[in-house]
């Protein structure tokens, strides 16, 4: 399998590289994964983070049955059942969630690790 920057496809790199780039929008992500994590009767976490990213992508799908000159003169590629209405449907479901959510999780389980071990030194545990 071919990957792409340390992911599985270009799909799953484009879109955490837009939840993590957009600041308020990557605060969002965590917040809502660490509420997430933190509910206790729920076993597979990374199952519950890949559920919520998807909803995520679903929620905002932008509307393409927008009319344009070019659709009304010759045909209706872009229209909701149209060219680009599958294309990019066939990439947002290329978007493997379930390896997103891992990776969030592995990088809270990281800061959490980290943050723990700054609380110790100042209070002098070893």
């Amino acid at each position: 399998m071919t990957k792409y920057n340390g992911w599985s496809n270009y799909e799953n790199w484009n879109f955490k590289l837009w939840l993590d780039n957009d600041e308020d929008l990557h605060n969002y992500i965590i917040g809502e994964i660490k509420k997430i994590k933190a509910f206790p009767n729920k076993d597979n976490k990374a199952y519950e983070v890949s559920n919520f990213l998807r909803s995520y992508i679903e929620d905002n799908v932008p509307n393409l049955n927008v009319s344009t000159r070019s659709q009304s003169v010759h045909g209706s590629m872009s229209d909701k059942n149209g060219f680009y209405d599958d294309i990019l449907n066939a990439a947002l479901r290329d978007i493997n969630t379930y390896e997103i959510a891992e990776s969030y999780l592995e990088d809270i389980k990281e800061d959490e690790k980290i943050e723990k071990e700054k609380v110790d030194f100042l209070h002098g545990v070893n």
